[in-house]
């Protein structure tokens, strides 16, 4: 087997593991997703309720009209907390998958070695050209 083929059977297998482990949680995110619109669809009828009773309340001529907005600004924030529970539960969810470290385990050495060396070796060009012009300006200073 040469080399090209090893290299294609390593990142063969890679993204297959990768898309088996992919496969087997959406499943899960299905049911989140569906437990999520579940949940948004309840929300949405809460808030048509509120505006519901924010017309009411603007129509009435009662005294107790402050405590009554009171009591519905309190249920918002009640509603919009616990959407933005589920919104952290989500984004907690994306994070997961986007792992950097997932992608550097399906890159081989040679890959990584190459990257690496396409990054750093730049930086090595400069700081050995700089040494060599600090050492050139020491010995002219210098008298030798």
């Amino acid at each position: 087997m040469t080399k090209e083929e090893q290299e294609f059977q390593k990142s063969n297998n890679a993204l297959l593991l990768s898309l088996t482990k992919i496969t087997s949680i959406l499943p899960e995110e299905i049911k989140d997703c569906k437990n999520l619109e579940v949940e948004l669809d309840i929300a949405k009828d809460e808030y048509l309720g509120l505006i519901k009773q924010l017309e009411d309340l603007q129509n009435n001529e009662e005294s107790n009209k402050l405590y009554k907005l009171e009591k519905i600004r309190l249920e918002f924030t009640r509603i919009s907390a616990k959407l933005a529970r589920f919104r952290e539960k989500e984004n907690s969810y994306s994070n997961e998958k986007s792992s950097w470290l997932l992608d550097l385990t399906s890159l081989s050495f040679g890959q990584i070695i190459k990257m690496g060396l396409a990054f750093s070796l730049p930086l090595m060009i400069s700081v050995i050209i700089g040494a060599i012009i600090i050492a050139y300006v020491y010995l002219i200073t210098m008298g030798f």
